[in-house]
């Protein structure tokens, strides 16, 4: 990515710039298997949008456009990408068309309603699952076929809490600057 966020495909050899979008880019994701590479654009006069590209020849593969798709982060797993609107509930755009998969009802995390609290829903790839954070609430969803494994409200963590690493069946947390240690479900690991 340039100083000025377009995405450069370049040479590894000689350095010599192959293609460029015209999106202004502000995220990359890459699929697990290295393959497919997600890129959130925008453009001054659109709707942001959502690019896949292969990976190994730059060339564009799918392309989705959405006014909810601003402020987003995105989550690549097989079979396409999560993407996370502000103040959105996330959707799974599947690979090679980036079209909305339907979700199994419960996929979405408990998100009791807080007074004085927007909530957001995140979406996060850690061991074999995808788990789906509100700010009271977890699922646990199987990455390669998005079937719900587990739900559960969250009583360790407060308001802001990010999961950054799974150790066994420990999901670590950081919430208001401190370390927390959630237990998932025990269905989030069979």
């Amino acid at each position: 990515i340039a100083g000025n966020g377009r995405l450069s495909f370049v040479d590894a050899e000689d350095g010599r710039v192959l293609r460029s979008t015209s999106l202004a880019v502000s995220g990359l994701t890459v699929s697990p298997d290295d393959e497919i590479l997600y890129a959130l654009g925008s453009s001054k006069y659109s709707a942001a949008h959502v690019l896949e590209i292969d990976a190994l020849t730059g060339q564009l593969v799918a392309e989705s456009r959405d006014s909810h798709y601003s402020g987003v982060s995105f989550t690549a797993v097989t079979g396409g990408v999560w993407v996370t609107g502000y103040k959105g509930s996330p959707v799974l755009l599947s690979a090679k068309s980036l079209r909305p998969v339907a979700l199994a009802s419960g996929v979405l995390p408990p998100n009791p309603p807080q007074r004085g609290v927007v909530t957001s829903i995140s979406v996060y790839r850690l061991g074999p699952d995808v788990w789906i954070r509100s700010y009271k609430g977890i699922t646990c969803v199987a990455e390669a076929t998005s079937r719900l494994r587990a739900t559960a409200l969250v009583a360790e963590a407060e308001d802001s809490w990010v999961p950054f690493k799974l150790v066994d069946h420990t999901l670590f947390a950081v919430d208001s600057g401190k370390v927390v240690a959630i237990s998932p479900p025990a269905a989030c690991f069979g």
